[in-house]
């Protein structure tokens, strides 16, 4: 599986090369709600993550899996994911 690789400068770039499959970031869903999620796949510019919901079903709080999600430099709004910190 990739690296992420987009980063403009070359800080954000060595930021960007240690998001790999399994690594944490902090997503920011679309209502403005942050999450820790955890990094599935890496794709040229987005990533695919899964974070626990806050809904429940008979076996707990549901996982939630959200698919091309940008970097926080590339998304509008909400809808990214960030660097635990940032």
């Amino acid at each position: 599986m990739g690296r992420l690789k987009v980063g403009r400068l070359e800080k954000n770039r060595k930021e960007e090369e240690t998001m790999a499959p399994g690594s944490i970031v902090e997503f920011v869903d679309r209502e403005g709600n942050e999450h820790n999620a955890l990094i599935l796949h890496v794709w040229v510019g987005s990533l695919n993550i899964a974070y626990v919901g806050t809904e429940e079903d008979s076996h707990g709080r549901v996982i939630v899996r959200e698919t091309s999600v940008p970097w926080h430099e590339n998304g509008l709004g909400g809808f990214y994911v960030k660097k635990p910190g940032n």
